[in-house]
């Protein structure tokens, strides 16, 4: 049986001659499955690429059906399916996450073709083998980059300013074109390459700093920090070195620490994250509220940011839950005198709506897509006029004409 199998789960034969019809087109040989026996002969004996299940099905559920595949094995993606309540498909997402399974996606039905050739290309991007000897000489030939998200103050004294940059990894490879970093930071980070491969992403950051203040750009850059990497007590030194050597203002970066990150060793993480900020870094908590210890984090931690994490902005027109979960993480980081940011902002129902939260900052597809560091210029001259475009088509709040009021907290 050859790699690109596509396992398929679903109890309505026409979504399955659907599914399978695209996997066929796009060059892969889906299998559909009705009971739970073949279910787990085919895990057990098939070299599959993806595993495609519906959540609610007559005798066996999804849930079943992602206990057994992460029993038996945690190398095959999943993604999920459901016409259900959205919140029980986010729970079924975590559900998954938790045993160990890698969820490329959580889909409402109706799906479409490009839905399905998304998930698709993403499973076949993951199951492509990379060479530690490939990452090393990549990092070796500077092949690696940043592409720059902007982030979007809505505070009143500077509303609508573009106040800085989030840098995202990505490899331009000579032969295999642009990748993501989903396909090769855990190789990094399981080869002891991170801190070169972090090194050189940093020093792209720094020379892109140092061109915006040329430009009379006083922008900040944010950029991401490995778990792995809060065990070395130097680092703060480390990166305090070159940030001299490149004559840049230290205030200037903000280092974001996911929640598991920052509880992998606590004390360690204490040590490191506290001399950070006092060599004059700022520190951001990344993917807020979808750990376990966020309070004992921002209790302990000196963070200077939080961010809300995608998940929650997604669901806050349509769930009330979510909607409670923003405005409280929003007030919650006033109150410890936070910035908030806002990640993954997409639509302006949900800008108005973490407008009307006093969220300060946002960043997301509806202010821009990350991109080359050759691109902003061109970006920055548009973006007035597509702010001003936003502002006049907004509904305003009725507390505060629609721009959320200063909180008093220095940037």
């Amino acid at each position: 049986m050859r790699k690109d199998t596509i396992l398929i789960i679903d109890d309505d034969p026409s979504i399955c001659q659907f599914i399978a019809r695209v996997c066929t087109k796009s060059g892969y040989e889906p299998l559909v499955v009705e009971d739970r026996a073949e279910f787990v002969g085919m895990v057990k004996n098939q070299k599959l690429l993806l595993v495609i299940t519906d959540l609610q099905m007559p005798e066996f559920d999804g849930i079943e059906f992602m206990r057994l595949l992460a029993e038996t094995r945690t190398d095959v993606p999943v993604v999920i399916l459901s016409g259900f309540d959205p919140r029980v498909l986010h729970t079924a997402e975590a559900f998954a996450r938790s045993v160990g399974l890698t969820v490329i996606d959580a889909l409402r039905k109706p799906l479409s073709i490009g839905d399905l050739k998304t998930v698709l290309d993403v499973a076949e991007n993951q199951s492509t083998p990379w060479p530690e000897r490939e990452l090393a000489a990549g990092i070796e030939k500077s092949e690696f980059t940043l592409f720059y998200q902007p982030k979007v103050s809505f505070q009143a004294e500077d509303y609508g300013r573009v106040v800085g940059f989030e840098g995202l990894a990505r490899w331009q490879h000579p032969k295999r074109g642009l990748v993501m970093p989903d396909n090769f930071i855990s190789l990094a980070e399981a080869t002891g390459q991170i801190d070169a491969l972090t090194d050189g992403l940093m020093d792209c950051g720094l020379r892109e700093l140092n061109r915006w203040t040329n430009d009379g750009r006083d922008f900040s850059l944010a950029l991401n920090l490995s778990p792995t990497m809060l065990d070395d007590s130097s680092l703060a030194d480390r990166i305090l070195k070159k940030v001299k050597e490149a004559s840049v203002d230290p205030v200037r970066l903000t280092f974001e620490v996911t929640e598991s990150g920052a509880m992998a060793d606590p004390s360690k993480t204490m040590e490191i994250l506290t001399r950070m900020r006092l060599k004059g870094f700022e520190l951001s908590i990344d993917d807020f509220g979808t750990g376990y210890s966020s309070l004992v984090q921002l209790y302990d931690l000196p963070f200077s940011e939080l961010k809300i994490d995608r998940s929650f902005v997604a669901d806050i027109e349509s769930q009330d839950d979510a909607n409670v979960i923003v405005r409280t993480l929003i007030d919650l980081a006033h109150n410890l005198s936070l910035q908030a940011c806002a990640e993954g902002v997409e639509t302006q129902a949900e800008w108005r709506r973490l407008e009307e939260f006093g969220c300060d900052r946002m960043q997301g597809y509806l202010f821009g897509r990350p991109m080359p560091a050759e691109d902003i210029p061109t970006w920055l001259e548009a973006w007035p006029g597509r702010c001003g475009e936003m502002s006049r088509t907004a509904s305003p709040s009725p507390d505060n004409g629609g721009r959320s009021a200063s909180n008093g907290r220095a940037t």
